[in-house]
């Protein structure tokens, strides 16, 4: 085995609750403090009696809803399932990192034991043969049935063989409760940081706030249809209702108002469509912050740069910000004029000097000003000489007028900025 897959099995095993090394069983505190249970005592389940919450906020599976819906009305079983999210894989780069996500975590649970039991509560109304719905655990359920899968269409993706099992795959340890909880659900994982994407994280909080606001939970269950982030109307709700009057709420989770209010956002101000896309490729709440701000097609087209060059945090505010340069004044055009200035003159080397009037100077100048950390780029747009020439135009020409509208239209510390810039400029070209 690889230390890289050796890596992964072992953060799985932790990411199930195991522990590296002896430590206070915080989960088990967590969890009893949270909902009244039938019986505390650990059970043994068929995996094949266990249905997953369509309503729970966490979308495990990137794939169309209408799928998801197969299994919840009885028409597939979860190897269906497992067989139309195989035929994806190759297709769908998101439905592949899920995959392989759930082949380390099974092969973590054969190689250590399920170390933490799943929650379940009874439910009535279930297709013909299930009688529970997963509360907490649904990616180890997923574990268990994709062993069998795997046994059957993959068996070299098991790394042990089956004498060396430490589970039954057909058998999951499992805790019945009466009173099921979306608070206990976001707890569990907020312990393990196991969400996949900041869209998992946002909907668990809304399906949270909507459980306790009392707002009836009913139609679609969460999902992606048509390219497009679909909700029951109830968590919409509660996300633009946010945290007021849920101060008790906050005590109860390892999450600060702060981080709850930031996820909330992206439910409340990005357009369906991103939200699907975010979720499919697994974006940070950091990568979509600086999209929040923006009208909806500014958001597709910055999301779709993003996930196209795999933009971090930081290069995702960088674009987020290129974009408000460019809104704010059409530099490349202005460029494009000066270069094309008919009345210009030529140094020795040849090259041309652009001539502008001075309130186009000024334009151009508060425009670069607002880039001038990322002088990079700039001098992908014009040549040094093209900036000095622009600078020293715009200081005759403030010189000229210290006083009204021009002194705020171009104040000198946005000369200053530029004229370090033009420094870093000549520093980088010798």
């Amino acid at each position: 085995m690889s230390q890289d897959r050796a890596d992964r099995i072992r953060a799985n095993f932790l990411r199930q609750g195991g522990r590296s090394r002896p430590a206070a069983d915080v989960e088990e505190s967590v969890s009893l403090s949270l909902g009244k249970r039938a019986d505390e005592r650990v059970i043994s389940l068929d995996i094949n009696e266990l249905l997953p919450d369509r309503y729970q906020g966490r979308l495990r599976w990137p794939i169309e809803a209408s799928q998801m819906a197969k299994l919840y009305d009885g028409s597939w079983s979860a190897q269906q399932l497992l067989d139309a999210i195989a035929a994806e894989r190759g297709e769908n780069d998101a439905v592949q990192a899920a995959w392989q996500q759930s082949i380390d975590l099974a092969n973590s649970i054969l190689a250590e034991g399920q170390v933490a039991p799943i929650t379940v509560a009874p439910q009535r109304g279930l297709p013909s043969g299930y009688r529970f719905v997963i509360e907490t655990g649904e990616g180890r359920y997923w574990a268990y049935h994709l062993i069998h899968w795997l046994s059957e269409h993959a068996p070299t993706q098991l790394l042990l063989p089956q004498a060396e099992w430490r589970e039954d795959p057909q058998y999951i340890r499992a805790i019945a409760i009466t009173e099921p909880s979306r608070l206990r659900q976001v707890a569990e994982n907020e312990q393990r940081q196991s969400y996949a994407s900041a869209i998992d994280r946002a909907l668990a909080y809304a399906s949270m706030l909507a459980e306790e606001g009392g707002h009836l939970v009913e139609g679609s269950a969460p999902g992606i249809e048509a390219g497009r982030l679909v909700l029951p109307e109830a968590y919409w709700r509660a996300a633009r209702q946010g945290l007021r009057g849920k101060r008790q709420l906050l005590d109860q989770l390892p999450a600060s108002r702060r981080q709850i209010q930031r996820h909330l956002k992206l439910l409340t101000a990005l357009d369906p469509t991103v939200l699907a896309s975010a979720k499919q490729h697994n974006l940070s709440e950091a990568q979509l912050r600086p999209l929040v701000s923006k009208p909806a097609s500014d958001q597709r087209a910055l999301i779709g740069t993003i996930v196209a060059e795999s933009l971090s945090s930081r290069e995702a505010h960088e674009l987020s910000e290129q974009l408000a340069d460019d809104e704010i004044y059409d530099i490349e055009g202005a460029l494009g004029a000066l270069r094309a200035t008919e009345e210009s003159a030529r140094n020795d080397s040849g090259d041309a000097i652009p001539l502008t009037l001075p309130e186009e100077v000024a334009k151009l100048l508060r425009a670069l000003a607002r880039v001038a950390g990322r002088y990079e780029s700039l001098r992908q747009r014009a040549s040094e000489r093209e900036l000095a020439t622009l600078i020293e135009a715009e200081l005759d020409h403030y010189d000229e007028h210290t006083r009204g509208a021009q002194r705020l239209k171009t104040p000198r510390y946005r000369i200053g900025k530029l004229l370090a810039l033009f420094d870093q400029l000549e520093e980088s070209g010798k």
